[in-house]
């Protein structure tokens, strides 16, 4: 269904919402890397209303982009090249070794993640247009310790807008923490 047919009708207001996001995750337990995810997401939806009304229909995401295009609202989706670290895995090889030798014979496992995603999304009617970009990023820990029978779990995580050395450092703190 294309735009033109969403918008045939009687309505006090519309806009059209679209996003272009991705994203990649790692998860690492046991000592080793369990899964990795990539992916990307993109979506375009029309929003409609007449009165207390709300319609929502969503596009497909190449007649909607076409749509904006087509209207000037031109939508410039890129990873952020400096959101990606590459050494995620060494990372949290690394971390595994130095937690488990400083546990020693107390850690029953380890499970830690990170999430990244980077996206663009926009807002566009015929009396305005926004569009903005986000990023984020998300390191979490649990850490499972057994002794003498006795089992206890530490969750920690850390939430950022960057992946630098800061946002490392800050993961490293709260999993010594953990």
């Amino acid at each position: 269904m294309g735009i033109s047919e969403v918008l045939k009708g009687e309505f006090d207001f519309w806009d059209v919402f679209c996003e272009k996001r991705w994203g990649y995750s790692i998860f690492f337990t046991l000592s080793k890397v369990k899964e990795r995810k990539e992916g990307f997401i993109s979506g375009v939806g029309v929003r409609k209303v007449k009165g207390d009304f709300v319609d929502f229909v969503s596009l497909e995401p190449e007649n909607g982009f076409k749509f904006l295009e087509e209207n000037n609202f031109f939508f410039d989706f890129k990873i952020h090249e400096d959101f990606f670290y590459p050494d995620f895995e060494k990372f949290l090889f690394k971390l595994d070794s130095q937690l488990r030798e400083k546990g020693k014979d107390k850690i029953e496992n380890i499970e830690m993640s990170f999430s990244v995603s980077s996206g663009d999304f926009g807002i566009f009617s015929d009396i305005s247009r926004v569009r903005f970009s986000r990023k984020k990023a998300l390191f979490n820990i649990n850490v499972f310790t057994e002794k003498n029978g006795e089992k206890e779990s530490f969750h920690e995580f850390v939430f950022s807008e960057k992946v630098d050395d800061r946002f490392f450092k800050k993961a490293e703190e709260k999993a010594f923490y953990a």
